[in-house]
């Protein structure tokens, strides 16, 4: 074996248990996926092996330098398994760790998410009093650019219902603002959607000069 078969051989060694690791987070959310559509006696079995795949897949990142990524990753779906099999006690310490992990590497949208999933979960037990906490972190921890503006704009919908009272439908305002979300990190452009019209100066009638 000459020097270079042998060098691949490492590198694809040393590769191996990453991919591994990518293929267990990647069928954890597959699985949390299917949770939403399954039928209710299809659900329990596949949050419990959603479970032990987020399990193998900590045990597997918490061996790996500079996975950090990774595991707020894992946390997250941790959280969000725990909050879909009302486990209300853990569900909220996962989400909120998560949202933290995204805001320090600089992950804006995961960081949206797993702060409207923390506050879906708080509003299911009566604890979600403001959004600002949340708010000021994308503030703070995010450059002021066009994805920050959806983002805002997304998390001051809920925080809006809130100010109103509007407490009973909450699950319905958080989903619509998961919802925009989704679309706003596809194209962040489209917060300004529905603005140029509003602005555009009225037609000037026939025969009047402007």
């Amino acid at each position: 074996m000459d020097r270079n078969d042998h060098e691949a051989r490492i590198f694809a060694r040393t590769l191996s248990p990453l991919k591994q690791m990518e293929e267990q987070a990647a069928e954890a959310q597959r699985l949390f996926d299917r949770l939403l559509e399954a039928p209710a006696e299809q659900r329990m079995g596949d949050a419990d092996k959603a479970q032990r795949v987020l399990k193998a897949a900590r045990t597997m990142y918490d061996r790996v330098s500079d996975s950090s990524r990774q595991l707020a990753h894992v946390t997250w779906m941790e959280g969000k398994v725990a909050a879909f099999t009302a486990n209300l006690e853990d569900a909220p310490g996962l989400l909120d760790t998560a949202r933290k992990a995204f805001v320090q590497q600089g992950r804006l949208y995961d960081a949206a998410f797993a702060g409207l999933d923390l506050a879906a979960v708080l509003a299911r037990t009566g604890r979600l009093e403001s959004l600002h906490f949340i708010i000021h972190d994308v503030v703070e921890g995010f450059r002021a650019d066009v994805g920050q503006v959806g983002v805002l704009r997304v998390l001051g919908s809920v925080e809006s219902a809130l100010l109103r009272g509007r407490r009973a439908e909450l699950d319905d305002v958080i989903a619509a603002a998961t919802k925009r979300l989704r679309r706003y990190r596809r194209n962040p452009l489209l917060v300004f959607e529905g603005m140029t019209a509003s602005m555009r100066p009225a037609s000037t009638p026939l025969g009047v000069s402007a």
